[in-house]
């Protein structure tokens, strides 16, 4: 079909999907030229781990030690999440993680995302394609697309916010629907403890089908999870 351009990029969206505690390798840290903090370990093709909305980095430690023995496991903190710099002057989220690649010269990844992670992914992709060699999506959502009811439960965690009451804010959106754990419910006090650690996110007043387990599927599925998510990278 002439005319039509198609990524170079293999898509796989993961919708269940855990995993034994990182091991032990060797875990390097830094900082990208646009303030974005990262750690890496393993050693293989690049990996790059991009968590959700109000969490950060840490939510893939169930993933950590099943990668890093084949692969080499970039996971970083979003903008304004963990220990990376608040958004306070124009930024796009893929040239932040473009920023990630760059410092630690990595010319082409498999970029596995959840939730807003994989947004940016897919945000990435478009703009970068000549970067991404696989892209794994679970509980992938798009940018501009506007669901249909509206999210009314969300209200509460945004008035909360608005009054500047960020830890009410950040209660109130441990407990939607979107964060809920099904599954795994040791998981449960994993999420919450990392919303309340991000509690700064809700201070901000501007911003330049699940088979058995939930939106957190990375957690709450994830023997399932790394199941999946190994059999469609490469290697051995």
């Amino acid at each position: 079909m002439s005319g039509r351009r198609t990524l170079p990029v293999r898509i796989v969206c993961a919708l269940f999907l855990t995993v034994p505690a990182a091991a032990g390798a060797q875990v390097i840290t830094g900082t990208s030229s646009a303030g974005l903090f990262y750690e890496v370990s393993g050693a293989g093709d690049p990996v790059v781990l991009i968590h959700a909305f109000s969490v950060d980095r840490r939510m893939w430690a169930p993933q950590i030690a099943a990668l890093e023995r084949r692969f080499r496991v970039v996971r970083y903190d979003l903008r304004g999440h963990g220990n990376s710099a608040a958004p306070s002057t124009p930024y796009s989220a893929h040239d932040d993680l473009r920023s990630v690649l760059d410092a630690l010269g990595i010319t082409r990844a498999t970029l596995v995302g959840l939730s807003a992670g994989s947004t940016l992914a897919i945000d990435f992709a478009i703009a970068y394609a000549n970067r991404v060699e696989r892209l794994v999506l679970a509980s992938p959502g798009l940018n501009g697309f506007v669901p249909s009811p509206p999210l009314t439960w969300t209200q509460p965690v945004f008035q909360a916010a608005g009054k500047g009451d960020a830890e009410g804010a950040a209660r109130l959106w441990a407990d939607t629907p979107i964060m809920a754990i099904r599954s795994d419910v040791g998981a449960a006090s994993t999420v919450k403890e990392l919303i309340m650690s991000n509690v700064r996110l809700w201070t901000y007043r501007t911003n330049p089908a699940q088979p058995g387990a939930g939106h957190m599927v990375n957690l709450d599925a994830r023997d399932a999870f790394n199941t999946t998510l190994l059999a469609f990278l490469p290697g051995r």
